[in-house]
């Protein structure tokens, strides 16, 4: 232990730490760019459902699928949220 202790902190020695900080880095922006694709597709899906209930030309449904479209864009907004607090700490 005084070997390691006399020469430093051996991950700074061997760069672990950079590296690490790296990663770190490139794993939240990755994380970031998931995101944001993720919540662009939801939306783009529940457009498309409300485009094709509209194609139905049945008022009924359309209601149905404008308010389903809606909840999955909340609850996208809602988990992309949360992932974003988590990643800010």
């Amino acid at each position: 232990m005084t070997d390691v202790q006399s020469h430093g902190d051996a991950d700074d020695r061997f760069g672990v730490q950079t590296l690490l900080d790296r990663w770190t880095e490139s794993s939240r922006q990755a994380t970031e760019r998931f995101l944001d694709v993720y919540q662009k597709a939801v939306a783009q899906l529940a457009d498309a459902h409300v485009k094709t209930a509209r194609a139905v030309d049945l008022p009924a449904v359309v209601s149905i699928a404008e308010t389903q479209a809606a909840v999955s864009r909340d609850v996208a907004d809602a988990y992309v949220t949360s992932v974003r607090r988590l990643l800010d700490r």
